[in-house]
């Protein structure tokens, strides 16, 4: 048996870019992070903005459908992708006309791959199967038209 192993160093974008689709498998387990861990993370991103910020490891593992499986990274995966589905709601909803062309590139880079013209939008992430449904319903949303896009209502999320 032949197992091929490469280390490199990425950033979220560069993640996205290289690997195009990461899937959290069935096997993993749910999305768990509470408060604290996000504040940690969160305080770690903001101590180290001029810095390369190594958050830790993501392994992934080919598979047959042509996405990478997430074995370890997914908790940090998906909450980064939350924080950036946060950024584009703000700017939506808080920032005025200008910044809603901004908050579709931001979805467009990070959240879909495809952008507002493409017939398909596909997320970059997709998660395992207790939290794939309300990720896709409440950050992975994608619009036909800049005019049809509403960011979700978090604070009445089901």
């Amino acid at each position: 048996m032949n197992f091929d192993l490469h280390v490199s160093k990425r950033t979220f974008e560069g993640l996205l870019t290289e690997y195009n689709k990461l899937e959290i498998p069935d096997f993993q387990r749910p999305y768990e992070w509470k408060p604290e861990h996000w504040s940690d993370l969160w305080n770690d991103l903001i101590e180290n903005l001029d810095q390369n910020y190594l958050m830790g490891g993501i392994v992934l593992c080919g598979s047959d459908n042509e996405n990478n499986l997430v074995i370890d990274g997914q908790q940090r995966i998906s909450t980064i992708t939350l924080l950036i589905a946060g950024c584009r709601d703000y700017l939506w909803r808080e920032c005025g006309e200008d910044a809603k062309v901004d908050a579709m590139g931001i979805h467009d880079a990070y959240i879909v791959s495809g952008g507002v013209v493409a017939e398909k939008h596909e997320p970059y992430i997709i998660l395992g199967e207790v939290d794939c449904k309300w990720f896709e319903k409440h950050i992975q949303v994608s619009p036909r038209s800049i005019d049809e896009y509403l960011p979700p209502d978090l604070e009445n999320a089901d």
